[in-house]
């Protein structure tokens, strides 16, 4: 993870096994350096901007490490118990992807985008309904959008299924039952990681969501994850692709210097980025 130093403020505490960089530059670290002022663990904020990020590059951007590269999205759940900071967390990070969502609409209006909000980060939250999830990805896919190209030119683009489920508690996100909570798991496999979905319906119609790319970050207790993520979904791979971040306790230590609240301006200048 990365750390910022200043001496005149309170620093990220680095547990065990935490590396530090101290010249680190780029977005990462100036979200850090902007979501310090807290006892929130330094990894929570590492790894929350770091799903952030990847929701937001969409897929304009891939690591060449298989056949088809591997886009930036990421499901990431912060563990640990009551007061660790899991929530705030999440909601720092949020609050520049709605930033970005806005500054985007704004452009959109102004025609230096074209004329298509095809390019924002829907944002889900944790009470939709697996219907409602998969019809809303399927019209992002399906519209096309009028795009403005750096060279000045204009174009017809295809939808893309992009988009970040924000869920408080995953353990209500996926449901209680355990028959929905896996027909949630098994859909998330295929979302995240695969380029199509398609479903065929009992009605003789067809789900079907093309150019995938979806982002999960949310929250849990370590008790409420033991009910719902059973042993099938262990086997079945969904575990070894979510980012998985537990804390124990925070900081607990407070600045003797007045500590800032959270920058909204810092926050507009990083979600224009």
């Amino acid at each position: 993870a990365l750390r910022v130093r200043d001496k005149s403020n309170q620093n990220y505490k680095v547990e065990s096994g935490e590396k530090v960089y101290l010249r680190a530059q780029g977005w990462l670290a100036d979200y850090l350096d902007h979501a310090k002022y807290n006892e929130i663990p330094l990894a929570f904020h590492f790894w929350i901007g770091a799903a952030v990020l990847g929701a937001a590059c969409r897929r304009n951007y891939s690591i060449p490490i298989s056949v088809r590269g591997t886009q930036l999205n990421q499901y990431t759940i912060l563990t640990g118990d009551k007061g660790t900071g899991k929530g705030e967390a999440m909601k720092i990070g949020l609050r520049v992807l709605e930033r970005m969502n806005r500054q985007i609409r704004t452009k959109c209006e102004e025609g230096e985008f074209g004329k298509s909000e095809g390019i924002v980060v829907p944002v889900y939250p944790q009470d939709i309904t697996q219907e409602s999830l998969v019809s809303s990805l399927s019209d992002l896919s399906q519209r096309k959008n009028l795009t403005k190209y750096p060279n000045g030119k204009s174009g017809m683009q295809l939808g893309e299924a992009c988009a970040l489920i924000a869920a408080d508690e995953f353990a209500n996100f996926a449901g209680n039952e355990v028959y929905n909570a896996q027909k949630r798991i098994t859909f998330l496999l295929t979302a995240g990681f695969e380029d199509n979905y398609y479903k065929a319906t009992k009605g003789g119609g067809e789900e079907r969501i093309d150019r995938m790319c979806l982002s999960l970050i949310s929250t849990t207790q370590p008790g409420w994850m033991r009910n719902t993520i059973t042993s099938d979904a262990m086997e079945g791979g969904f575990v070894e692709r979510v980012n998985f971040i537990h804390r124990e306790e925070t900081n607990r230590s407070y600045s003797t210097f007045r500590v800032p609240i959270i920058d909204p301006l810092r926050s507009e200048a990083l979600a224009s980025r």
